[in-house]
Parts: C-alpha cells; structure tokens; sequence
C-alpha cells in the first residue's frame, strides 16, 4: 500500500508541473496499466480506456461540448505530451 500512495503523490506533483490549477481541464493519464480520463479536482476518472486514442476521443467530446477548457495528455511517465484546446 505505501507504493501506492508515493505513486498518488507522485501523480499529484506531476499535475502541478504541467500547469494544472483549478481551471476546467481533464487530465488523459496512465493509472494501473489502463488510459484515464479524469477532470481536475474529481476523485475518479470519467472513463478508463485500454488504448490511448480512445481515452483521447473521449476527453475531446467533453472539449467539443464546451464543458472543459482543455485537454492535458501525459506520456506514461507523468510529462506532457500534447495539449488540447478550442480553436478561438
């Protein structure tokens, strides 16, 4: 249990350096071996996916629809890899 808890903390600390903050942005990550969409802020993911572009097509439905501002897809180490936005 004490290695998933540094692997939370972990996660937690490579949110900051990518930026996050409290703004409407979902976070595609690798959590257990399987893609997660989760929003910040939120205590599970809104989807888990096997494959990467699938948790990607996903995030960019919320995105389409207006209901976040941007998408941070993570390599599986944690860095960011892309980031999504609208096109003003």
């Amino acid at each position: 249990m004490e290695s998933t808890a540094i692997n939370k903390s972990n996660l937690a600390a490579k949110f900051r350096k990518s930026g996050a903050t409290k703004e409407n942005k979902i976070h595609i990550i690798i959590w257990e071996g399987k893609w997660q969409v989760v929003k910040e802020g939120a205590k599970r993911a809104l989807g888990v996916y096997l494959d990467k572009n699938e948790a990607k097509k996903e995030a960019a439905h919320y995105l389409e629809r207006g209901k976040i501002d941007e998408v941070v897809v993570h390599r599986k180490d944690g860095s960011v890899e892309e980031r999504m936005t609208l096109a003003s």
